[in-house]
């Protein structure tokens, strides 16, 4: 009987290129202008989404100039540092995974949407709220992880990450 089954149905496995089995931060930051993070690196992944205000982030060698709406992955044991320009708000979040990860998040800058960005925030509060308040919850991590999962993944084969590298003097005087 098992062999009329196999001939009659085909069999799909499931894959995942990567799956992210532990999260080191899950973050929310707000603060006045002129705020600096002088750097780390680390080994594991490190996103982060400006909500609020402007920044020059730098990513090994480059220099990002981050406004609202933007979402910069750091990869791991990547040097990075922040030079915030006005009063912000921003959401960071690191994780350690297994698989590969999408090559496209260390090619740039994402632009996200508004329902981008309520889509990623409300995924980072049930993060927040499975893992880092009270006691861990999970199901609700695990669902909150998949939604993570699927939102990067949907992320890396629909949109295009821009290299737009700032040109701002103290952009020019890391770079010498």
């Amino acid at each position: 009987r098992i062999i009329i089954l196999d001939i009659l149905y085909k069999r799909y496995e499931v894959t995942h290129p990567f799956r992210i089995t532990a999260y080191r931060t899950l973050n929310e930051y707000r603060g006045p202008a002129n705020t600096v993070f002088s750097g780390e690196s680390h080994n594991f992944w490190e996103f982060i989404c400006r909500l609020e205000g402007e920044s020059e982030t730098t990513r090994g060698n480059e220099i990002f100039h981050m406004r609202p709406g933007n979402l910069l992955a750091i990869p791991p044991m990547v040097f990075h540092s922040n030079r915030i320009t006005a009063p912000f708000h921003t959401l960071n979040f690191s994780f350690e995974i297994t698989g590969t990860f999408p090559a496209i998040f260390s090619e740039g800058v994402f632009y996200l949407s508004p329902s981008e960005i309520n889509e990623l925030t409300g995924i980072f509060y049930r993060l927040q709220k499975a893992y880092f308040l009270g006691e861990p919850d999970p199901e609700l991590g695990a669902e909150a992880t998949s939604a993570m999962e699927s939102f990067l993944m949907q992320l890396s084969r629909q949109h295009t990450p821009h290299n737009k590298h700032s040109n701002s003097r103290n952009s020019i005087t890391y770079h010498k």
